[in-house]
């Protein structure tokens, strides 16, 4: 391995089995609470009902931000979203229903804490795929000798893309 090598997640043969796994432990808190507002829905009903005055609308909105920002989580798509449904859900629930509970509180936060580093892991993740998407690109044309891997020149190519859009060849 050269000296100058780096050791990175992006190198690892199994990364998108890894990436999986690490948003399934992080989305765990939150697929427990959407199970624990299912199975007792009745309680939670009564515990909003009683502590706030809100009808059973309010459960089911819960319900909805947990199940979609769990889903989106596990699935790896629209992480923003995702992170949005969960801060919804979580941080109403800890001021609300967490008072007093330093431990929950702070399991809270961790659970967020671990949404938020998985959504801006994955961002850099994807900017980095992209950039280097693009560094392959502009290094097959500098290697082709300005060319996009049709043998033409980048001069020809441009010549060609202005005249299929009705464009003028003038000045070529």
């Amino acid at each position: 391995m050269p000296k100058d090598h780096k050791l990175s997640c992006i190198d690892m043969p199994f990364k998108g089995i890894l990436y999986f796994l690490v948003r399934a432990l992080v989305s765990v808190h939150f697929i427990s609470e959407l199970y624990d507002k299912l199975v007792r829905f009745d309680y939670w009903s009564d515990q909003i009902k009683g502590s706030m005055g809100y009808g059973d609308w309010s459960l089911w909105l819960v319900i909805s931000l947990l199940f979609v920002g769990s889903f989106l989580l596990v699935i790896g798509k629209y992480l923003p979203v995702s992170f949005l449904a969960l801060c919804l859900f979580q941080v109403p629930t800890s001021i609300f229903f967490e008072r007093g509970d330093l431990y929950d509180q702070c399991d809270s936060v961790s659970a967020l804490g671990g949404v938020l580093a998985v959504a801006f892991y994955t961002s850099e993740i994807e900017v980095s795929e992209r950039q280097k998407q693009e560094l392959e690109i502009l290094t097959d044309i500098n290697v082709n000798g300005g060319s996009f891997g049709t043998g033409a020149s980048y001069r020809e190519n441009l010549r060609y893309d202005k005249l299929s859009y009705g464009g003028s060849s003038d000045g070529i």
